[in-house]
């Protein structure tokens, strides 16, 4: 059994460790608020745009458009999205796995962003990897993920190509993130709800479209693909200081039992030190007598 010496270095131990799992909880949190309040108001806009798009691009006219062009998958792109740092619970590991699945296919390769997804794919399916981006999340910014949009389309267009698809956590609060599989490109316009009265009647008035649907539709195409390119990046950075948050809050939780147990286990040792002294200094005692 351990001595009293030992026990009390490892409490001193447990508590240094969990003022860190605090400070880091406490820094995850206020960077939480920051990226969830960005990855929130992208909804609106995301929504809005989305239904224009769909408006605008249900001509069949207007789906000779290269982004839209459908063809057979050859080769496919899978974009990983993963944090620079570990310490986030399963939010790596989750998206791992969805892209472990997608490399059972020859066509696919991986285009990755994070420390830890250049690092894990690295190591095994290096030859896998189209390209790797382990800076990207320093100094994150709309046109970071407007670059990145254009890079994408311009690989599409070119045919390098036939497939552009995404994994990222999306944020649903502090306790949930979800793995997504979602198809950048091509393009799809996706129909909008009619669901109320007031909708169908909206939905069968003309519209007049000034300068024309496809001078619009020229224009509104790539700011769609910033949409959809810039809303997984928000939600996975929320995503991650979440799971951050989540996990370092639980290992402060169980720092907090480790250091109940082991002061009640330095208690016992010390009154059992105690017992066996006075043991001896009554037997001792006896003996003199």
């Amino acid at each position: 059994m351990a001595s009293v010496r030992d026990l009390r270095k490892r409490i001193k131990s447990v508590k240094s460790t969990q003022k860190i799992t605090k400070a880091m909880k406490m820094v995850a949190a206020a960077r939480l608020r920051k990226a969830q309040e960005a990855a929130e108001k992208s909804n609106p806009y995301s929504k809005v745009i989305t239904e224009l798009f769909a408006d605008l691009s249900s001509d069949e006219s207007l789906q000779k458009h290269p982004l839209f062009n459908k063809r057979d998958v050859k080769q496919k792109l899978v974009l990983v999205f993963s944090s620079d740092r570990g310490l986030c619970g399963s939010f790596n590991s989750s998206s791992f796995k969805k892209a472990l699945e997608l490399l059972q296919e020859d066509s696919v390769q991986l285009y990755t962003f994070g420390k830890k997804a250049d690092g894990f794919f690295a190591r095994k399916y290096k030859d896998r990897i189209y390209k790797s981006d382990a800076s990207f999340w320093e100094g994150f910014s709309v046109e970071s993920a407007q670059n990145l949009s254009k890079e994408l389309s311009k690989l599409y267009v070119e045919q390098t190509f036939d497939e552009i698809v995404f994994i990222y956590n999306e944020f649903i609060s502090v306790m949930t993130q979800e793995v997504q599989v979602e198809t950048v490109l091509p393009l799809v316009a996706t129909q909008k709800d009619e669901g109320a009265v007031g909708d169908q009647e909206q939905a069968e008035k003309p519209y007049l479209f000034e300068p024309g649907k496809e001078k619009i539709l020229e224009s509104l195409i790539p700011r769609a693909l910033d949409v959809k390119v810039y809303r997984p990046c928000l939600h996975s950075l929320a995503s991650e200081f979440g799971a951050r948050m989540a996990a370092m809050d639980s290992a402060t939780r169980n720092a907090g039992e480790m250091i109940d147990d082991l002061t009640l286990t330095m208690n016992r040792v010390r009154q059992a030190n105690i017992t066996r002294e006075l043991v001896e200094i009554i037997s001792g005692a006896e003996a003199l007598g």
